[in-house]
């Protein structure tokens, strides 16, 4: 398998509008390749599956003032080359063992240019580094499955190695069982200890960020599923994560690095994603919430229901908790299709959802760390909607569609940014109703 991108990003600054909108716009381009090779063999009592495989991807981030000056640069190349296996076997029916292991070896090839910027909170950063090294992921997992008359049990446990960060070594057990009450219901529950690397432009960033350990997460699920007819499900889910670990800014203490990435990035977050501030896994959060879910399968008419609360805080190095940039409350949706004789298929979607947290602006376009993602976003809503003709030959089939989103070209609530050429804030946005036609071949 393999697959290749190439994205540009380029900007019009023709006018003086144009230039003072685009100094505030953080560009991505981006080079991707990846392929793959894996071999599958089949034996009496189970299967391997062995896989090698290369990823690259060249990152080329810019921001530029109104005279094209640059105001932070990032030109990243990642490139890993991994060997996968993975066994498979059953002892008997009732009992499966699975035992795997894999191998990255990663160059990364970075360099950041970031001359004294200051950020709406008041704080200060430069920064010019550049990093060419190589370095290795591994990890081994074990897991044995076995089903008793009404009781499914799953046990597994991974290991895992990343020879850049302090503690380089990890380990992760989990646990999940199923019990069958009857024919129709079942009742379900899984706990496990996660853990996952560090970013690698965090790790490179500073020196001191090579003491960074593993972001680790207690999660605990519970859930209970109902058969309401043959082709339709209830489902309740309720769950628990605990993170630890979390790396922090020493110098922005109200930031955590799970925060960043959300909104326009670049100098609208003080570049905080990049890992420019110095950092230490002394962060905390915790993420609960509840899902109902009625699902119905069987066509020709399907669909789904759900409803989605969550909470998400996080404590970073001055103590203080507050909801994380991602905490969206409630999420609603409910999406139905309709096949029509194997060639027309109709379907929509609708969603409303609540707003995420922000931090606002003070009168003069300052921030101020007290009121950190103290605000948040209004509700939004929107409909999607889609109609495919299949069109059947004898070995090929050609799809065609007509696909709408935002049909009612809702204006969305956005996260507030400040507009240099009006100098004002602006809080709505994107891009309106948004139609597509497309052409599918399958053979």
């Amino acid at each position: 398998m393999g697959i290749a991108a190439l994205d540009k990003t380029t900007f019009f600054n023709d006018t003086r509008e144009n230039r003072l909108n685009n100094s505030q716009i953080l560009g991505n381009s981006q080079n991707q390749a990846i392929a793959g090779l894996t071999w599958r063999h089949v034996f009496r009592n189970g299967f391997s599956r062995l896989t090698l495989s290369q990823t690259a991807v060249d990152y080329r981030f810019e921001q530029t003032d109104t005279l094209n000056q640059p105001v932070f640069q990032n030109n990243s190349f990642e490139q890993e080359i991994g060997l996968i296996e993975n066994l498979v076997y059953n002892f008997s029916s009732n009992t499966e063992f699975t035992v795997g292991a894999q191998a990255n070896l990663i160059r990364f090839d970075a360099d950041i240019l970031l001359p004294e910027f200051q950020d709406y909170f008041g704080n200060r950063f430069s920064l010019n580094a550049s990093y060419d090294t190589l370095t290795v992921k591994s990890a081994a997992w074990a897991q044995v499955s076995h089903f008793f008359p009404q009781l499914k049990v799953i046990f597994g446990v991974r290991a895992n190695y990343f020879n850049l960060i302090k503690n380089s070594l990890s380990l992760s057990p989990r646990l999940s069982l199923k019990y069958s009450l009857n024919e129709t219901s079942s009742i379900k529950a899984s706990a496990g200890l996660y853990h996952q690397s560090p970013s690698l432009i965090w790790v490179m960033s500073r020196p001191q960020n090579r003491n960074l350990n593993y972001i680790q997460a207690q999660q605990v699920i519970a859930g209970y599923e109902y058969l309401l007819r043959e082709d339709t499900k209830l489902s309740i889910e309720l769950y628990n994560k605990q993170y630890n670990h979390y790396p922090v800014s020493e110098t922005r203490p109200y930031l955590i690095m799970a925060n960043t990435g959300v909104g326009f990035g670049g100098s609208q977050n003080g570049f905080q994603s990049f890992g420019v501030d110095p950092l230490v896994s002394e962060g905390t959060g915790r993420s609960r919430g509840i899902e109902v879910l009625v699902q119905k399968k069987q066509k020709p008419l399907y669909g789904i229901v759900s409803a989605t609360f969550s909470q998400t805080e996080f404590t970073a190095l001055d103590g203080e908790t507050r909801p994380g940039s991602y905490d969206q409350r409630w999420i609603f949706n409910i999406s139905a299709g309709y096949l029509y004789e194997e060639k027309w298929e109709f379907n929509a979607k609708f969603r409303v959802y609540t707003g995420r947290p922000y931090t606002p602006f003070n009168p003069d376009f300052s921030k101020s760390s007290d009121f950190y993602n103290s605000k948040r976003i209004a509700p939004n809503h929107a409909l999607d909607i889609r109609i495919e003709r299949r069109w059947y030959f004898d070995r090929l089939m050609l799809i065609t569609y007509l696909d709408v989103q935002n049909a009612y070209n809702y204006t969305f609530n956005t996260i507030p940014r400040y507009d240099s050429f009006e100098q004002r804030i602006e809080s709505s946005g994107g891009i309106g109703i948004l139609p597509s036609i497309g052409i599918g071949l399958m053979f």
